[in-house]
């Protein structure tokens, strides 16, 4: 995926709102080899470390004019930059070469004040990320951490370990272990375009030992399937859940700060004491679509790239959905949650509870006995992925629309007899929702359990709903009147 530009906004042209707070960022190969691109002075400063580096490297306006700054090397070199105009918005386009990868990124943006300094213009997620990438740190030592068995990452199992060991039998170091499972990701497995345009009816499952059988997966089943495939090498490696836009979009449209659309998610890894951020979708041309594989030419532009320059198309909404971290805040006008150290959140207060979408990493919800929530207000629950099972207290009268969508892991719920209506959406793509009773009386929205492909719905008669628009139905409906 490029980066695509054109968008002529003058909120884009204002690169004195994102003065960056750094000088400089590096980018890693193996062997002890790095490039760090610098700013210094009127001077853009190219910082090659260690092998056989080699970097090229030009600079365009925000319609791509290419300018004469132009420049070729493998050692270090001062490119003076005073030709920029004050307050313009310029592209770096940089290819790098190293012993083991060429990669080509067009993310980073530089600009010169009055005083002819040039500095990095500072992606708009930039901040947001950093903030939520240091989860990570919150648990100690990542090879305590991030190395153990998880749902949907059941990387302790004869397969997935095999298949490990295939892949990293010649490498000698983790970075090579990591460079080569990234290699039979991008090259072996395949982009589920069916999936994604919803042209099949089957359950979509992101475990890893189904896809490295299917070798088919979207962007949340290719970050499962890295993560198992390192930590079965020791290698910590967890997923980051989010969002990813073309450049333009990011900078224009969206609001960092309190988004709740994760449209994709990607990987981060431990190597030589720090974290690494890179993305399989975006490197991956392989597609499977109308049942017919087609393959293309991997690349490695979003392999290890640093967090200044990823941030630029990426948004993190979640850095790790393998821990929870105490946490306490609203979620509704009269109702508060408090998330302790083992993931258990407790709901109190009264009245609609809708969960913040930066804090849905819980293993379980539990109502306090003094509180009267009334409704799971419209997507109160949303996007829960940790959540494995739920029993609603009996003050429940709603459950409102896509309350629990995309609650990926969610085995069962009880609805209580107090429930009178469910919403549109209400548990569409439960993909492991396994059996729900419906009270009888209730109103059930649309497509409220599509794309449920496990569940058993208990129902009081079959009038009571309608299949229609549903992509994939509950595997078996009971219909009570009919017993």
């Amino acid at each position: 995926m490029r980066v695509q530009r054109g968008d002529n906004d003058p909120q884009f042209f204002n690169p004195f709102n994102y003065v960056a707070p750094y000088k400089d960022y590096t980018y890693y190969g193996a062997s002890g080899e790095s490039l760090t691109v610098a700013v210094e002075g009127s001077d853009i400063v190219m910082k090659p470390e260690g092998g056989s580096v080699k970097w090229d490297i030009q600079v365009l306006s925000y319609y791509d004019t290419r300018l004469e700054l132009s420049e070729v090397g493998n050692s270090e070199k001062r490119i003076d930059a005073s030709s920029l105009e004050v307050g313009g918005s310029y592209f770096i386009s940089l290819i790098v070469d190293f012993s083991d990868r060429s990669f080509y990124d067009e993310a980073p943006v530089i600009s010169k004040n009055d005083d002819g300094e040039v500095f990095f213009v500072m992606a708009k997620s930039y901040e947001v990320n950093r903030q939520r990438m240091e989860k990570l740190s919150m648990f100690g030592d990542p090879y305590e951490a991030f190395t153990k068995d998880q749902k949907d990452i059941e990387y302790d199992q004869h397969d997935v370990k095999k298949l490990a060991e295939e892949i990293t039998k010649d490498c000698a170091d983790d970075y090579e272990k990591v460079f080569a499972i990234y290699t039979y990701m991008t090259s072996e497995m395949y982009y589920d375009l069916d999936q994604l345009d919803y042209d099949n009816d089957v359950g979509y499952q992101d475990d890893v030992l189904t896809l490295l059988r299917r070798k088919i997966a979207i962007c949340e089943g290719f970050s499962n399937m890295f993560v198992g495939l390192c930590r079965c090498c020791g290698i910590p490696a967890t997923e980051v859940y989010g969002s990813g836009y073309d450049y333009d979009v990011m900078w224009l449209y969206i609001d960092v700060e309190n988004t709740t659309d994760s449209n994709h998610a990607w990987n981060v890894v431990y190597i030589d004491g720090r974290w690494h951020t890179l993305d399989i979708t975006w490197d991956n041309p392989n597609t499977y679509h109308n049942g017919e594989f087609e393959k293309g030419d991997p690349t490695k532009d979003f392999f290890l790239l640093p967090l200044e320059s990823i941030s630029y198309t990426h948004l993190v909404i979640n850095s790790d959905f393998s821990h929870s971290i105490p946490a306490k805040g609203s979620c509704g006008e009269d109702a508060t949650f408090e998330i302790d150290e083992n993931g258990v959140c407790t709901i109190y207060g009264s009245g609609e509870l809708i969960m913040p979408n930066t804090n849905t990493d819980f293993f379980e919800l539990v109502f306090d006995e003094d509180s009267n929530i009334t409704s799971i207000g419209d997507y109160g629950l949303f996007n829960c992925d940790q959540l494995t099972s739920i029993i609603l207290p009996d003050s429940i009268t709603r459950i409102g629309d896509c309350a629990f969508l995309s609650s990926e892991d969610l085995e069962y719920v009880y609805i209580p007899e107090s429930v009178i209506s469910i919403g549109d959406e209400a548990f569409s793509l439960c993909d492991k929702l396994a059996y729900c009773r419906v009270p009888d009386g209730v109103t059930i929205g649309k497509l409220a359990f599509d794309n449920c492909p496990r569940l058993i719905l208990d129902i009081q008669s079959k009038k009571k709903i309608s299949f229609d628009g549903y992509l994939v139905r509950p595997v078996r409906v009971i219909a009570r009147d009919e017993q």
